[in-house]
């Protein structure tokens, strides 16, 4: 715990990069950075605090296109419970397996598929022999 505190606005762009630190007064009502003034409310935005023996530094974010701080502090819920999710996936694949246990996997094979088997057992079988190695 330092004896000082010091108030920051951290400003960040519109693609999440840092720009830069930008040191405030606790009981001003803006400060600016590059002609463009940013509001301070201390207790609405979001902030980290960084400890020092002498000083603590207290940072506010902010976006380059808003003038007010961020608020982090939104809870989130997500779409689909990781549960419901799985159980979902989980079906999928036994969709799938099912699927090619009625239809037969010659049924799955095409062109291509059949051309790469045959130059797979072609390249085996000279392989085997010894005719694949020049002399």
């Amino acid at each position: 715990m330092g004896l000082f505190k010091i108030y920051y606005g951290k400003i960040w762009d519109e693609n999440g990069e840092y720009i830069t630190r930008k040191w405030f007064p606790k009981h001003s009502d803006t400060f600016k950075y590059k002609d463009r003034p940013f509001n301070v409310n201390l207790k609405e935005g979001s902030y980290d605090d960084e400890t020092g023996i002498l000083f603590d530094k207290r940072n506010y974010y902010y976006n380059i296109s808003c003038s007010d701080p961020l608020r982090l502090d939104k809870k989130v819920e997500p779409i689909m419970h990781p549960e419901s999710y799985n159980a979902m996936l989980e079906t999928k694949v036994v969709k799938r397996i099912n699927d090619i246990n009625k239809t037969g996997i010659i049924e799955k094979l095409n062109f291509k598929v059949i051309i790469a088997v045959l130059v797979v057992l072609a390249l085996g079988y000279l392989a085997l022999t010894g005719n694949l190695l020049p002399t």
